[in-house]
């Protein structure tokens, strides 16, 4: 597999990829060839010319020249990157700055005819993956699943053949396993990767779609070592609170519930809430990408949806929605909240570190979204409340729903207890 996507793919059992055999996987392959060329790899090949230029390893073969380039270099992508902190500029608005830069360095080391100038002005970087990359800032640090139509688990996605060359391997789930007609109980028997080109004329093997995944632990880890983080999400402890007053999550009933069952006695607990909601990346184009990310409840309201205290934890790629569920791309963050419901060993500001735990506390998102992220069918199903058995009838197929009387539905909701 190309580029820096991970070998893994998505799938609905562990022996999803195997291949039916090389000859099949191989025509597989070129009937999904794409000539698309791959902007990143341009990325990558950009990085080593930089880190070349400007001497990323301190050796003795390299001159101050070089040394100089280099922390001139850094001033200026660390000034880059301040600017669009502060001032909340955006990706696209700083890659035309950096190309701005790079025309009017070229043009007066031409004027001046100055050689180094010309150099540093060739092997400046554009974009800002090439930044992150010579600056070594972590940022692309997503672990990458390869999916397709249906998707749960994660295997290795191709095969080398005798010959050294590598062929895409296809799904084999089998979604009606039990099916009574054969036609149904059929693998799926889809290529996960593409051929793709680059502008090196190199060919690679790439993913369909890839869905790009930050471990919720890792988040954390980077949370608790904030100074006054922990003090920061027991602020709740010392405040004001009436009886019938709602103001916040703490007043809830859910959270006492947490409270009075002695989860909060230790300071070190968390309870998170995960959002989902899909957004259009792109301007005048129907493609919609999904986000997938957590709030920490504990932190006092003013600072809990702050840009920087939000736990983006994945990317569901384009360019529609999931037709059915999510469940694969849940699976992930469901074994992480596993495993800190247990607690997890964090290194923080202290000596030894602490145990933490975590419990995912709700979900707040639109109903769709909701009901994608819960397994519920959709509103506008025959049975579309989540609650009850109210039912929406149509007068004839493809019409819209009656939702007549719903309100009166939704309130015999909550007299019943589930």
């Amino acid at each position: 597999m190309g580029g820096t996507v991970n070998n893994k793919c998505v799938s609905s059992d562990d022996d999803s990829c195997k291949a039916f055999n090389e000859e099949s996987e191989y025509e597989d392959a070129n009937e999904v060839e794409d000539k698309t060329e791959v902007s990143k790899d341009d990325d990558i090949s950009e990085v080593a010319e930089l880190n070349e230029s400007v001497g990323e390893t301190n050796t003795e073969e390299h001159d101050d020249i070089h040394i100089q380039h280099s922390s001139l270099m850094t001033a200026m992508f660390l000034f880059v990157l301040l600017r669009q902190k502060i001032y909340n500029v955006s990706d696209r608005g700083i890659q035309r700055l950096l190309t701005f830069l790079k025309l009017l360095l070229a043009t007066i080391a031409m004027v001046f005819k100055v050689d180094s100038l010309v150099n540093f002005s060739k092997n400046l970087p554009s974009t800002l993956y090439t930044i992150c990359k010579f600056l070594r800032l972590n940022r692309d640090d997503f672990t990458q699943y390869v999916v397709y139509v249906t998707s749960n688990h994660f295997e290795n996605c191709y095969k080398t053949l005798s010959t050294g060359k590598k062929v895409s391997l296809k799904c084999s789930h089998i979604e009606f396993r039990q099916h009574p007609h054969r036609s149904k109980r059929r693998p799926c028997g889809e290529a996960l990767l593409k051929k793709v080109k680059g502008q090196n004329g190199q060919e690679y093997l790439y993913p369909k779609k890839v869905y790009c995944y930050r471990k919720l632990i890792t988040s954390l880890k980077t949370f608790v070592t904030r100074p006054g983080f922990v003090d920061a999400c027991n602020k709740w402890k010392t405040r004001n609170s009436q009886d019938n007053y709602m103001g916040d999550i703490y007043d809830g009933q859910v959270w006492k519930d947490f409270e009075s069952q002695g989860y909060f006695k230790s300071k070190f607990n968390l309870c998170l809430t995960l959002n989902i909601d899909w957004f259009q990346p792109y301007e005048h184009t129907p493609h919609s990408v999904g986000a997938l990310y957590l709030v920490i409840n504990n932190l006092p309201r003013q600072e809990r949806f702050m840009p920087e205290n939000l736990i983006l934890v994945g990317l569901l790629p384009g360019p529609n929605e999931p037709p059915k569920n999510i469940n694969s791309y849940l699976e992930p963050l469901v074994n992480e909240l596993q495993e800190l419901a247990v607690g997890v060993k964090m290194k923080d500001n202290s000596k030894l570190g602490k145990i933490y735990r975590a419990l995912l506390m709700c979900i707040a998102s639109d109903i769709p979204a909701t009901r994608k992220c819960g397994g519920f069918v959709g509103h506008g199903a025959f049975r579309g409340c989540s609650k009850c058995l109210q039912t929406f009838s149509r007068e004839a197929f493809g019409e819209k729903a009656d939702y007549s009387d719903f309100h009166v539905a939704w309130l015999l909701c909550f007299s019943f207890e589930f």
